[in-house]
C-alpha cells in the first residue's frame, strides 16, 4: 500500500507531497487543481513505470499528434521500401510533452514520482540526449537523400532498474506507433493490478472483461448487492452479446429483476447502476492492487452516497485493495461523514486529501475530522 506520494515537475505540479495515505483516499479541490494528475501518478508508481500505462494516460486525455499526411507527397520514395511504414506514419502519435511541467520537451527536462510503501519507489522520466531512431527503415532512408535528422528520446527509469528504457521521439516530437512496434517492450507480468475508472465510466469491452473474471464466483453476488442499493428489485446480472437484445444494447450487460421474467439491457436502468457496476467490479479485480476513480459520485444520487462508501470500503478491506477517488461533490463528502457517524470502526482507514494548486503539500483529514467539519459546517473541499 502506498503511504505517501511526492510529485516533481509532473504536469502542472512543480512539487506536491501527500502524506498519510490510507486504504481509501478521497481527493478534493477546485477545478484544475490536479486531482486527476494525482491519480495518474499513482497509476505509474503502482505499475512501476509501465510504458503502457504512461501511454494510456496520454491517450485518455486526447494528447495525440496527427502526423502531416502530405509529408511524403512531394517525392517518390518507393525505392526505399517504405510503403508499410508510411501507412503507420499516418497513425496518431503520443504527445508526451504535456506530462512535463511547462509542456515543453527540452533536453534535461524531467519529472519524478516517488512513493513509500514497504520500501521506497521512484519513477523518473527525462528528455534525454539525442538518440537515433531504432526504426531500421528510417536508418536506411538516412543513407539516401532523405535526412530525417536525429531527435531527442525519452528516458524512463524506475528505482529498481540499473538502466532506463529509452524511447526515441519522432520528428513531430511524439512516440509513434511504429517505434512502439519495433521496441516491443515487454511488461512485467508480476506487477500489482491497477484499474482506472474515468469520469465517463468504462466501455462495454472493459465491463465485459471485468465481469467475466467474477462471474460464477462468490464476488458475483457482492456485485448484485452493490447494485441493489439503487434498485432492490435487481436479482441477477449477466454479460451477453449486444445483438442478443431486442433493439440492441450499448453495453452488452443485462439484468434480471425479481418482478419481471424477461431480462433487460443494463442501459435502461440508468447511469447510476452502470457506475456502481463499474466501481464494484474494478475494486474486486484490484485485489492487492489499487483502483483509481475519477469523480466517484458521477451519476449517483446523494441519498446513496453513504451506502456506496460502505460497499467500497468493505470491499477494499476484504480484498486488500487501495482506493484513490476524486470528487467535487459536497454530498460525496457528507456521505463519508454519515458513515463515520454510523460505523466509525469501518472508516478507520479512510482519509480525505485537499489539494490546492499553489500549495506544495496536501491537507489531510481523517474520517473523524470529516465528521467534525460537517457538524460545524466547515468546508473541506
Amino acid at each position: 500500500m502506498i503511504t505517501s506520494l511526492r510529485l516533481s515537475n509532473f504536469r502542472a505540479f512543480e512539487s506536491l507531497t501527500i502524506e498519510g495515505l490510507e486504504q481509501v483516499n478521497l481527493l478534493v479541490g477546485r477545478n484544475n487543481c490536479g486531482k486527476t494528475t494525482v491519480l495518474e501518478a499513482v497509476a505509474l508508481l503502482a505499475t512501476e513505470g509501465s510504458l503502457a500505462v504512461l501511454l494510456d494516460i496520454v491517450a485518455r486525455r486526447g494528447e495525440l499528434i496527427a502526423p502531416p499526411k502530405d509529408f511524403f507527397a512531394r517525392r517518390e520514395y518507393s525505392k526505399y521500401g517504405i510503403s508499410s511504414w508510411l501507412r503507420s506514419y499516418r497513425e496518431d502519435e503520443y504527445d508526451v510533452s504535456h506530462l512535463f511541467r511547462g509542456h515543453r520537451l527540452k533536453l534535461g527536462t524531467f519529472f519524478e514520482i516517488e512513493g513509500s510503501n514497504d520500501e521506497a519507489a521512484k519513477i523518473r522520466c527525462e528528455v534525454a540526449d539525442e538518440f537515433a531512431s531504432s526504426n531500421s527503415i528510417q536508418s536506411d532512408m538516412l543513407k539516401g537523400d532523405i535526412d530525417l535528422g536525429f531527435h531527442p528520446s525519452i528516458s524512463l527509469k524506475k528505482s529498481t532498474d540499473e538502466t532506463p528504457i529509452r524511447i526515441p521521439l519522432s520528428s513531430s516530437k511524439g512516440i509513434s506507433q511504429e517505434t512502439l512496434r519495433e521496441l516491443d517492450i515487454r511488461e512485467r507480468a508480476e506487477r500489482k493490478p491497477v484499474h482506472f475508472i474515468p469520469t465517463g465510466g468504462l466501455d462495454s469491452s472493459d465491463m465485459g472483461i471485468l465481469w467475466n473474471q467474477v462471474a460464477l464466483r462468490p464476488e458475483q453476488q457482492r456485485v448484485v448487492e452493490a447494485l441493489s442499493i439503487i434498485d432492490p428489485d435487481i436479482e441477477q446480472i449477466a454479460f451477453v452479446p449486444a445483438e442478443s437484445f431486442r433493439g440492441g444494447s450499448t453495453t452488452g450487460m443485462c439484468v434480471k429483476l425479481k418482478s419481471m421474467d424477461d431480462r433487460l439491457p443494463l442501459g435502461c436502468m440508468g447511469g447510476g447502476i452502470e457506475r456502481l457496476l463499474a466501481l464494484s467490479l474494478s475494486v474486486i479485480r484490484s485485489a492487492k492492487g489499487c483502483v483509481l476513480i475519477d469523480e466517484i459520485d458521477t451519476g449517483l444520487h446523494f441519498s446513496v452516497m453513504s451506502k456506496m462508501w460502505e460497499i467500497i470500503i468493505r470491499m477494499a478491506k476484504r480484498l486488500d485493495a487501495q482506493v484513490f477517488a476524486t470528487t467535487h461533490s459536497l454530498d460525496c463528502v457528507r456521505g463519508l461523514a454519515e458513515l463515520q457517524q454510523a460505523l466509525p470502526d469501518l472508516c478507520e482507514g479512510v482519509r480525505l486529501h485537499r489539494i490546492e494548486k499553489d500549495f506544495e503539500k496536501a491537507i489531510t483529514y481523517s474520517a473523524a475530522e470529516i465528521l467534525i467539519a460537517e457538524e460545524h459546517h466547515m468546508e473541506v473541499r
